[in-house]
């Protein structure tokens, strides 16, 4: 008993092909947009990440030096004397606020942009005088 074929196996006709290259596209470009999506959210990661380090850096410095030395312009005189080196991607701005002669609120805010996105990272924190016995 010989078998019957219903198609002929001739090759690769002009539907299959249109077919398989469809899909081959709606593919790549799925996967194409995938790519950049993690691209762009490993990159705000990255700056965001970033961002905390500088923040962090900029705080312990303020716990290191006395209480005198915390001026509106504390990072700038970081930078001139080479304790801090900040990307120029990112935009620090810093500010006390003197509550008592004790007490000073520390401002830090860190601004950042991320695929034309304007991103900040704020942070406060307190400095007390350190009263000698």
């Amino acid at each position: 008993m010989q078998k019957k074929f219903l198609k002929d196996n001739k090759g690769v006709t002009g539907i299959d092909l249109a077919v398989a290259v469809t899909i081959i596209i709606v593919f790549a470009g799925l996967i194409a947009t995938i790519m950049y999506n993690l691209y762009l959210t490993n990159l705000e990661i990255l700056k965001s990440a970033n961002a905390s380090a500088y923040a962090t850096i900029i705080l312990e410095k303020v716990d290191e030096k006395a209480f005198e030395d915390i001026t509106d312009d504390f990072v700038t005189n970081l930078i001139n004397n080479n304790e801090l080196s900040i990307d120029d991607s990112y935009n620090v701005e810093f500010s006390k606020t003197d509550t008592n002669e004790l007490l000073k609120v520390v401002n830090l805010k860190i601004t950042y942009t991320v695929n034309s996105k304007e991103k900040n990272l704020t942070l406060n924190k307190l400095k007390v005088k350190e009263v000698g016995e």
